[in-house]
């Protein structure tokens, strides 16, 4: 697998991430349940923390793999504000951003 091909998996499973965030957030919103109810809430949420859980270890694997990258760093300026900008160093392959 390639290195865009990676990166582009990453943005997708983050997206994936924040899809299933939003469900388990929506589930604990949900404040009255009658007992079968309770349970089906309870199972589905177990099955939801445990899909973000794997995608969170998929992701920590892509990251990894992304430390191995031949960086290739580019210096940009980018808008924090209406009138401020900040500049910034990251590699062009990966996406890492120095600190």
């Amino acid at each position: 697998m390639d290195l865009d091909t990676l990166i582009e998996s990453r943005n997708q499973n983050k997206k994936i991430i924040q899809k299933l965030k939003d469900i388990l957030e929506t589930y604990e919103k949900i404040e009255r349940f009658d007992s079968l109810c309770i349970q089906e809430f309870i199972n589905s949420r177990k099955i939801y923390q445990q899909m973000l859980d794997e995608y969170i270890i998929y992701l920590d694997e892509i990251n990894k793999i992304e430390c191995s990258c031949c960086h290739r760093f580019i210096k940009d300026v980018i808008d924090i504000g209406p009138e401020s900008t900040m500049n910034i160093t990251y590699c062009e392959i990966c996406e890492y951003t120095k600190p």
